[in-house]
């Protein structure tokens, strides 16, 4: 018994050396790892294991996969999207997202307006305007939030 979770733990330990994972993603990936005469609870024990030596924490991945995804150009809901998708509680998610406050999120959208403008230069400014929406809408920006950043972005000419 205590073979199968030390071997577990091996591979745990190795899956979580690429990247951070939450701890759904491990106890997924260990999960399809199990043959099936092995214990579900041993998953468990592995999982303890690696939370006790503080290897995986979805509080602190919350907090890194943000910011990285922020810094990619991703709106907040889009990330926390993402976030669910990964098996983190919504109030860690909430917390992480307003780790970074709407100034930050106005910045970063106009940032990506300004990359994409020059693609635009020609078309009409109700066109402009539609373009730009899409894309941050696509990036899951929150419509006031983007209408507000294409009124300060985009000037009428």
């Amino acid at each position: 018994m205590e073979e199968i979770v030390d071997r577990l733990f091996a591979r745990a330990l190795k899956y979580i050396s690429y990247r951070d994972r939450s701890e759904k993603e491990v106890v997924d990936y260990l999960n399809k790892k199990l043959r099936k005469s092995d214990d579900l609870e041993l998953v468990d024990k592995v999982v303890e294991k690696l939370k006790g030596h503080n290897l995986i924490d979805d509080l602190e991945f919350a907090g890194k996969w943000v910011g990285a995804r922020f810094r990619s150009g991703r709106g907040p809901v889009r990330i926390g999207m993402e976030l669910v998708k990964k098996g983190i509680e919504r109030s860690v998610i909430k917390s992480s997202l307003m780790e970074i406050d709407d100034s930050g999120w106005i910045k970063s959208a106009k940032e990506l307006i300004g990359k994409r403008k020059k693609r635009w230069e020609k078309e009409e400014y109700l066109k402009k305007r539609e373009k730009a929406m899409r894309f941050l809408v696509y990036r899951r920006f929150p419509l006031g939030m983007a209408r507000k950043v294409i009124d300060q972005t985009l000037k009428r000419e």
